[in-house]
């Protein structure tokens, strides 16, 4: 499995990846490489696709509830945790 399905390359510059909160939030970049990264990794193939199909859920059933005016990018991240299973398997 290529570590590229992890990078969106629609982005042009690293400037519009550091401030992007759904593809490549900064918070996630602290350890020399992406959490996700360090999850899949951890985790054996089915954990990692149970991980990523629950947090698709988590983010489906909160978009509009915690905060109305994030309820796209709620849906983004959901999207974004479909990516990374459908591409896993």
């Amino acid at each position: 499995m290529p570590d590229a399905y992890i990078h969106d390359n629609k982005h042009k510059s690293t400037e519009v990846l550091c401030s992007d909160p759904v593809n490549l939030p900064s918070h996630y970049r602290q350890f020399g490489k992406e959490v996700i990264d360090i999850i899949r990794d951890t985790l054996t193939p089915e954990e990692f696709v149970g991980y990523c199909k629950g947090n698709e859920l988590k983010y489906r059933l909160r978009a509009g509830f915690k905060d109305k005016s994030k309820m796209n990018e709620d849906m983004e991240k959901a999207m974004k945790y479909r990516e990374f299973r459908e591409c896993y398997l």
